[in-house]
């Protein structure tokens, strides 16, 4: 016997007129098994540095003066620092603000039309940094 279970609600189901209103939730959580995610601009080399100091880079080849914007993932204990660019930390910003997908993807994709909103999106999906999807209350 097979069981239908009902298909999972997500922003794709969303007519294309309504799906720029949902608002994702990136909130990070400190129970065990769950993840969470922050960004960090810095005028210096921090995602560098951070890879220098376990073991990926080597320390001499960075140049510490470089701005870098990180995003952190914490998954359970496993901590993962990834460098992402201007508009991806603009996207992530705008999200963590309480914009909606359209307005974050708009702000984005205005700093770097070639910006990866579906592969940093799935990077959050695997990574559980998302924590909820919700109707905007907002227009846009």
């Amino acid at each position: 016997m097979t069981t239908a279970y009902p298909k999972p609600a997500c922003a794709s189901d969303a007519p294309c007129a309504r799906r720029a209103r949902y608002t994702v939730c990136c909130v990070p959580s400190m129970e065990p098994g769950s993840g969470s995610s922050s960004v960090l601009s810095s005028a210096s080399a921090v995602v560098s540095l951070w890879a220098a100091h376990q073991g990926v880079l080597e320390l001499s080849t960075v140049a510490p003066d470089t701005p870098e914007i990180a995003l952190i993932l914490r998954h359970g204990l496993d901590v993962e620092v990834r460098q992402i660019s201007a508009a991806a930390g603009a996207f992530l910003g705008e999200l963590q603000a309480g914009a909606s997908l359209g307005t974050a993807a708009a702000k984005a994709a205005g700093i770097d039309g070639e910006f990866d909103l579906v592969g940093l999106l799935g990077l959050l999906l695997q990574k559980s940094a998302i924590t909820a999807l919700h109707p905007s209350r907002s227009p846009t």
